[in-house]
């Protein structure tokens, strides 16, 4: 028996095997395991707000989209009128007739998910001046070249949540009436 008890008292002492982890070890892998969590998350974080962005900006441009083709729409079914052919000011053009005859609204669409609300602004240029879409207030830019056929439509959407408004998207398009393709 005194051998074996020799053996048993031996073996302890020499496996480094049996001893475990020292203190510094287990806290190296402790922070290594800390850092890689915390960039983890840092990642869920970036990739969850790019999403909202991206998600924001579809939905701003689905309501521009949708604008556009009603403008559209209504320009490809203006009727001829010879006398806005030729036109010296915005308001006896073709542009201002397809104003008049478009009388769309400022959209307004909540999204209840994310707790906003989206609003697209449109605004008319011609004539030297910005029309906005909402009030009809004018702002002198760039003078618009007659006959004034051309309707340029300025739009910015808006996010608006808890009483800050920020602009997602701004786009420009220009339409033309059939109806003005006709003229001499």
């Amino acid at each position: 028996m005194s051998i074996s008890y020799k053996l048993t008292k031996f073996n302890r002492k020499t496996s480094r095997k049996d001893r475990g982890f020292t203190l510094m070890e287990v806290i190296v892998a402790t922070l290594i395991t800390f850092l890689f969590l915390a960039g983890s998350l840092q990642a869920i974080v970036l990739a969850t707000f790019i999403r909202v962005q991206a998600q924001e900006k579809q939905l701003s441009n689905q309501l521009i989209q949708e604008d556009i083709e009603a403008l559209q729409s209504t320009a490809e079914n203006l009727a001829r009128n010879d006398s806005l052919c030729s036109a010296n000011t915005l308001a006896n053009g073709y542009a201002q007739a397809l104003i008049t005859a478009y009388s769309g609204n400022t959209y307004q669409l909540d999204e209840p998910f994310f707790g906003y609300t989206m609003r697209l602004h449109r605004d008319y240029l011609g004539d030297g001046r910005l029309i906005d879409g909402t009030t009809g207030n004018t702002t002198d830019i760039a003078e618009s070249t007659p006959p004034h056929r051309v309707l340029k439509v300025r739009y910015v959407t808006q996010s608006v949540k808890n009483g800050t408004t920020k602009d997602v998207t701004e786009h420009y398009v220009e339409v033309i009436p059939s109806a003005a393709l006709q003229c001499p």
